[in-house]
């Protein structure tokens, strides 16, 4: 993809995924769907089929666009739960490592702070010093092996 928005760490740390789909029948990209259902995990989507609608909402659709393509619009929740059950656990989990330490501020009197948004977060310092920051991915689908297990 040469298009700007695909030169990202996500899309440098989870294009390494390996997609085993078959060529014709794929609609979407394997990186804009875990885009999506990382996005959805960080705006507190614990629901796994609140993902589509989630991820379909005017707001979030635009949001969505500004980071994927979206040329066949939102995948479906068939389709999300296909990606689940193909992508390899261990493989995500590398990716989701490797990208959230391609993300992460290493402070000189603190701890190491992960910058999701760019931003500290409020009341995360500890007088001078900058405090850790842990933040937990809900389980939102829990069938045999799924992607968020392995976060």
């Amino acid at each position: 993809m040469s298009d700007k928005r695909y030169e990202t760490e996500f899309f440098k740390c989870f294009g390494m995924l390996q997609d085993i789909r078959q060529d014709g029948k794929i609609r979407h990209s394997l990186t804009d769907i875990l885009f999506i259902i990382v996005s959805a995990f960080f705006a507190k989507i614990d629901e796994f089929a609140e993902i589509p609608l989630w991820a379909k909402s005017e707001i979030n659709i635009a949001w969505l666009k500004q980071y994927i393509y979206l040329a066949n619009g939102v995948p479906s929740i068939s389709t999300f739960r296909r990606i689940l059950r193909v992508v390899n656990p261990k493989q995500f989990e590398k990716c989701f490592i490797n990208w959230t330490r391609q993300m992460t501020v290493f402070s000189e009197n603190g701890g190491d702070i992960v910058a999701i948004d760019g931003k500290t977060m409020c009341g995360s310092r500890d007088g001078d010093k900058i405090a850790p920051i842990v933040t937990c991915i809900p389980d939102i689908y829990n069938e045999g092996g799924s992607i968020p297990n392995a976060m």
